[in-house]
């Protein structure tokens, strides 16, 4: 599967998950309890800030640990947040006032802010042709994490406010030193990274945005606005269940995220890219988002809810997962935790503030008519630009442009 020796490239990739699996898992089991720790020293329920603390922290440090983990290798800040976040966590655990939890929610943001260094690390443990498939390893063991931690979080807080912090700190630090010891680092040679002209972050973030008919560029836009649409979609299918057919958040969520999703990113995935190849695998993704949206104005006797919520996983995995593979190809290796960093951060920024946007909809009894025009536009938008995209760039295994 992997460059060099495969079995030793899986085991590598192996660690990795099950390292990125525990980490996911301690930020899961704080992340539940932060608007309740804000109105405690708070006093009110004005607790949208907390969150955005974290976010914003996460966003703004994602390129530069990118760009560190180009030029230093993946493991040192790898390692270097996981760090943050203990000491992070550790500070959550013991906040008395809000001023320490605006702190350890701010080093939070910037201990996970390494996500697109995760990203890199599985791009340089893969081969091209398996890339999607590595990063559907590497969302399998985020997301189950996160979803685990969330209830540990909640049976910590039995114990004392303290210790979902605590306890997580520590096992951050337990992860550390297992990373320390049996993660590989992943970097080019000091030869041709000395022989690769670095680019400043600005440079790389106006030229994926608007480098004149540029891949990379289209890719980025596909991406961005692939989570809009997604995100609005998201808004519209939940009040359409609830308001159609009595379905509640408790009922959406296991139908949505379980076996399908797991299918896809262990098994499916993979073999679709092998037998149809990304691009088409990519169009088939929107094209699945595309059906979802219009099945949602069918009536639950033609189009019941439980097909509806089986497309948007595995849209989910065709789309995204593919996407972000092809923009590896499609840059230089130099630079591919700038890159990733920078995407996520940008596709975060816009999953933010479209979250903010139509939950302010919601709250203002508008119902889902707002949210599904952005999804429809959003989503015909890129539908478009999916299928202009004829082949997969070219040179993110050697010195390509992006």
């Amino acid at each position: 599967m992997a460059k060099g020796s495969s079995s030793g490239a899986l085991q590598h990739l192996s660690v990795l998950l099950v390292t990125a699996f525990v980490n996911a898992s301690t930020l899961g089991m704080v992340l539940s309890l932060i608007p309740f720790y804000a109105i405690r020293l708070n006093g009110n329920t004005g607790t949208g800030w907390t969150t955005s603390v974290l976010l914003i922290a996460q966003l703004v440090s994602a390129p530069f640990w990118g760009r560190l983990s180009d030029r230093r290798g993946r493991r040192l800040p790898y390692l270097a947040g996981m760090g943050i976040s203990a000491i992070a966590f550790a500070g959550f655990g013991l906040t008395a006032n809000v001023w320490m939890l605006f702190l350890s929610l701010s080093l939070q943001g910037i201990g996970i802010g390494t996500f697109g260094v995760l990203r890199a690390y599985v791009a340089d443990m893969t081969e091209p042709k398996d890339r999607a498939r590595g990063l559907g390893w590497l969302a399998l063991a985020l997301l189950p994490g996160i979803t685990i931690g969330v209830p540990l979080g909640s049976l910590a807080v039995g114990l004392g406010t303290a210790a979902p912090g605590l306890l997580a700190a520590a096992l951050v630090l337990l992860n550390f030193g297992f990373a320390f010891r049996w993660l590989p680092d992943s970097h080019l040679p000091k030869e041709q990274l000395q022989r690769h002209v670095s680019r400043s972050i600005r440079d790389v973030i106006v030229d994926m945005l608007f480098a004149p008919r540029g891949k990379i560029t289209r890719l980025v836009w596909i991406y961005c606005g692939g989570t809009l649409g997604l995100m609005a979609m998201s808004e519209v299918l939940a009040l359409n269940l609830e308001v159609g057919s009595g379905a509640t958040d408790q009922t959406i969520f296991p139908i949505y995220a379980a076996v399908i999703w797991v299918a896809m990113l262990a098994v499916v995935l993979g073999r679709l890219v092998d037998w149809l190849g990304e691009i088409r695998v990519m169009q088939l993704g929107v094209g699945l988002l595309v059906l979802a949206l219009v099945s949602i104005l069918l009536p639950r006797w033609l189009v019941p809810s439980w097909l509806i919520l089986s497309m948007m996983p595995i849209a989910r995995a065709c789309f995204f997962l593919v996407v972000t593979a092809l923009v590896t190809h499609g840059t230089r290796r130099e630079e591919w935790g700038l890159i990733l960093g920078i995407l996520g951060a940008i596709s975060g920024g816009v999953a933010q503030f479209s979250a903010l946007v139509l939950e302010t909809t919601g709250s203002e009894g508008l119902g889902y008519a707002i949210p599904f025009s952005v999804a429809a536009t959003t989503l015909a938008l890129v539908m478009v630009l999916v299928f202009r995209v004829r082949a997969a760039p070219v040179g993110g295994e050697a010195s390509g442009s992006s």
